[in-house]
């Protein structure tokens, strides 16, 4: 998944300080051709396409592989995986499991309600019988940032999974602040809200809501 590329390094780079040997893979339909070989700060990425990503699992033997991107595509690279002896460990995010709240994630600020099409509707049936496949799974493990993330799946897909853990992603803040209150920044945030997914604003003043019960926020 490139979507969040830093995250995704210093995540790589914490397990190899911990002397984790590991293969970085992203993979997308924008590699058609062939495979490119990055290294940056010490991590290597191989970039490719579904297809060879789905050859080397077929030749490679691996004892665990995470998965930070449940896509169609990756499913069907997985069922097609020897999963013998294999631990498959999902790193969950709430885009995944709300089928239900499609209105609220994916409708531009100024229009009209929408609703799902058929083509999207069997989409979402079919992710979300994947998704209950890999979570009944004993080889499987789901990481959650929140446990409200967790509680929101098990209730739209009406399953339990059978490993999960909730990892909350740690934020450092100063434990003091000498900052003149006076003088505390105001914070504004930017986009062109005319054809932007009303969540992302939404997400935006609920994480300054959040971030206004700590000190160095107080008068934000």
């Amino acid at each position: 998944n490139s979507n969040d590329p830093y995250n995704l390094h210093q995540r790589v780079a914490s397990y190899i300080a911990a002397d984790i040997k590991l293969d970085v893979v992203e993979v997308g339909h924008k590699y058609t051709t062939s495979t490119s070989i990055r290294t940056f700060s010490g991590v290597t990425l191989f970039s490719t396409n579904f297809n060879a990503l789905r050859t080397h699992l077929q030749k490679h033997s691996y004892k665990k592989i995470i998965v930070a991107d449940f896509s169609d595509e990756i499913v069907q690279i997985l069922d097609a995986t020897d999963k013998t002896s294999l631990e498959l460990i999902f790193l969950a995010n709430e885009s995944m499991f709300h089928f239900s709240h499609y209105d609220a994630l994916y409708r531009p600020y100024f229009s009209r309600p929408i609703q799902p099409d058929t083509h999207t509707l069997l989409a979402h049936k079919a992710q979300a019988e994947d998704i209950r496949r890999y979570a009944e799974r004993d080889g499987s493990h789901w990481v959650f940032t929140s446990q409200s993330t967790k509680d929101i799946a098990e209730k739209t897909l009406d399953l339990q999974f059978k490993k999960s853990t909730v990892s909350k992603p740690y934020v450092s803040l100063p434990a003091t602040t000498t900052r003149n209150t006076n003088k505390t920044p105001s914070i504004a945030v930017v986009g062109d809200i005319t054809n932007f997914y009303k969540n992302g604003f939404d997400a935006d003043v609920r994480a300054l809501i959040e971030l206004s019960a700590f000190p160095s926020f107080a008068n934000t």
